[in-house]
């Protein structure tokens, strides 16, 4: 009986660990500030708009147009989002997950690397959030935005703007 209290206190405990972990994550940001100042990783003026500037601009935005609407969220998330993909910088830029934003993510970096190592967010605000990603991490948020603010009916012309 003591072995098991103890297991279970032992468990409990590891949960209230891991709870305050995930609880700092809404503390700390996940942009690094130095996107806006290291030129060495070609950075210097790729992303020109903060984040708070980001959402306020998204939210201003118009669907009078449909085009131009597209258009200008792609110009925004353009100026809010740097390009990045090189290896060295995935810790230091957030590519990959940290612990205290999704443990369980950051953990299966070493599981599955090929696929954890590298994170897109697939939600618009933490893409936003982090300010750096690869080329497809712009399309994934763009099209995250389009689902959730703008008529469903807007996707469907971004693809026959493609074709």
């Amino acid at each position: 009986m003591k072995k098991l209290t103890a297991f279970f206190f032992f468990i409990f405990l590891i949960g209230i660990i891991i709870l305050g972990i995930n609880f700092s994550g809404f503390f700390i940001p996940l942009k690094n500030p130095a996107i806006y100042t290291e030129s060495k990783n070609g950075f210097v003026n790729d992303t020109t708009i903060s984040p708070q500037e980001t959402f306020k601009s998204l939210n201003s935005l118009e669907q009078i147009d449909r085009q131009n609407y597209i258009s200008f969220a792609n110009d925004i998330f353009s100026k809010s989002i740097a390009h990045y993909w090189e290896d060295e910088g995935n810790n230091k830029y957030n590519i990959t997950i940290p612990f205290y934003e999704n443990w369980i993510l950051a953990s299966l970096r070493y599981i599955i690397p090929d696929i954890y190592t590298k994170y897109e967010y697939c939600d618009y605000k933490k893409a936003i959030e982090r300010g750096v990603g690869f080329c497809s991490q712009h399309a994934i948020a763009l099209v995250d935005f389009l689902k959730k603010t703008a008529l469903k009916r807007m996707l469907w012309d971004l693809v026959g703007m493609l074709l």
